[in-house]
């Protein structure tokens, strides 16, 4: 059995998920991660296998809603 390198599965997940969003992005390399962690505590693999994976910074969203008795107040 051929196992993928950490380098390999890095290029193989831009190359899927590279122009996500931040937001999609992370997501999906939560999901990798979880997997990896899963596949060490079954012993198919001996280490983590996607801890190079990086988090993508979001951007804060700063749009919220006020309620409409802060709006009444406001104007």
């Amino acid at each position: 059995m051929e196992w993928v390198s950490a380098r390999e599965l890095e290029r193989a997940v831009v190359e899927a998920w590279g122009g996500c969003a931040p937001a999609t992005w992370n997501r999906h390399m939560a999901t990798v991660r979880l997997f990896s962690a899963f596949c060490v505590r079954r012993g198919w693999v001996g280490e983590p296998f996607a801890e190079a994976l990086a988090r993508r910074r979001e951007p804060a969203d700063w749009a919220r809603e006020f309620p409409y008795a802060q709006l009444e107040r406001l104007w």
